[in-house]
């Protein structure tokens, strides 16, 4: 998990947050729902789904609400 207040600027907390959104949808075994202790992507490949191994590259980005 990525702590923001432990980022000493935005592009640190990015690159946080990146490694941690990788290793979540690459390393990390899931189980819940048919999962069977597969990554995210490697789920799709095994069922023989048809998904563009790119779908899960998108980039962490900021998003924010002014109040």
């Amino acid at each position: 998990m990525v702590h923001a207040e432990r980022c000493e600027h935005t592009l640190a907390f990015l690159e946080r947050a990146q490694r941690w959104q990788d290793t979540w949808n690459y390393l990390r075994p899931h189980f819940g729902g048919g999962m069977e202790g597969k990554s995210p992507t490697e789920k799709p490949k095994s069922s023989g789904a048809m998904i563009n191994e790119r779908v899960l590259l998108f980039p962490v980005i900021l998003a924010w609400k002014e109040l």
